[in-house]
């Protein structure tokens, strides 16, 4: 493989990305598996974990901690420190640079992709598909006509639920829920995302959830160890949401602004609670307590024709943030130094 191969193309094919996987090394090889700690990331990993489990290969799971970035300095150190044959990006947002160069690196991503392209041998993304699907439903398409991950299915669905919501018009999650039950699988979602937005940010429990147990009834039905601490990240983030959605909104013409302080990363929820309140605005839910000297935000709208990615990407020069702008077209958000987040608001027109 030529690790420093470029395919930038939106939408490299399934059968390519299955060739690259094919050639990995087996007897053991490592590969790093670096994933976004939502369940939709969370459920790709723990696809590709056992993926890489039953086809002879090491996987090496790791997901950015609290405050932590892919391309950081920290989080990339624990990447080479797990010495990788090979490198797995899933659900992390496809960005114009290498997370590890020289390392022969895979690209899963479902969010918006950089003009510049994405260095990687191969980038697999879904913005060619429509309806554009959950990176865990990627995953699946990927490894499942690989080796059989049939009794796993689940993974996948969590994923999708945990993104797109229980109504996501997709066959296989259609048959995830009627094979293991559309609840069980709701209750497996809320339950790893709560770990991630929980002021601990922990997604190894998370994840070594999924992968301790058989079906997704065990995460809620206290048959695996981390049952109790997932059900405790539940009830905080829970406490938190409703706490800080009772935030009164501040207005700027078309933008509505929330801003509160928690050490839980329940800003994204809190936006989306909103948008139902406020369906003619574009809605910023703020966090000033989750990192220090930072604000995490959120920005959501229920504009079907709105572009949230080029709202805020106007704003890049202003602010002083050339990367503001990631994810999708109608659920962003980033984290910006205190600084910056404050030219922004002075640029939507709320002052200081």
């Amino acid at each position: 493989m030529n690790s420093e191969a470029t395919d930038s193309r939106i939408g490299a094919t399934y059968e390519e990305a299955q060739a690259w996987i094919c050639a990995l090394p087996t007897e053991g090889a490592r590969v790093a598996v670096a994933y976004h700690g939502d369940a939709d990331g969370t459920g790709s990993a723990a696809l590709a974990v056992k993926f890489l489990e039953r086809t002879g290969r090491t996987p090496v799971a790791l997901s950015p901690g609290k405050g932590e970035d892919l391309f950081g300095e920290t989080f990339a150190a624990r990447l080479r420190a797990s010495d990788p044959s090979a490198l797995l990006v899933l659900d992390q947002g496809s960005r114009p640079r290498a997370v590890l160069p020289g390392i022969p690196t895979l690209v899963v991503d479902h969010h918006d992709a950089p003009a510049e392209g994405v260095p990687a041998d191969v980038y697999l993304s879904g913005l060619d598909e429509a309806p554009v699907p959950a990176a865990a439903l990627m995953t699946w398409r990927l490894l499942s006509p690989l080796t059989d991950l049939g009794d796993v299915a689940w993974y996948m669905g969590v994923g999708v639920h945990g993104d797109l919501g229980a109504e996501a018009p997709f066959p296989e999650f259609a048959a995830a829920k009627k094979q293991f039950g559309a609840k069980h699988i709701a209750d497996a979602a809320a339950l790893v995302n709560a770990a991630k937005r929980s002021a601990d940010h922990d997604t190894e429990t998370s994840l070594a959830a999924l992968l301790a147990a058989a079906r997704p009834a065990d995460l809620a039905g206290g048959k695996v160890a981390q049952s109790e601490q997932l059900s405790a990240y539940r009830a905080e983030v829970q406490g938190e949401r409703a706490r800080c959605a009772k935030t009164a909104p501040k207005f700027s013409g078309e933008w509505a602004l929330l801003r509160f302080s928690s050490p839980c990363q329940i800003h994204g929820p809190v936006a989306s609670s909103w948008v139902g309140r406020l369906p003619k605005n574009i809605v910023v839910a703020a966090n000033d307590g989750y990192t220090p000297g930072n604000v995490h935000f959120s920005v959501r709208t229920r504009r079907p024709s709105e572009d949230l990615l080029a709202r805020l990407r106007e704003h890049r020069g202003t602010v002083g943030a050339p990367e503001l702008g990631q994810g999708h077209a109608q659920a962003t958000g980033g984290v910006l130094p205190t600084a910056a987040f404050e030219r922004l608001l002075t640029a939507l027109g709320f002052g200081t």
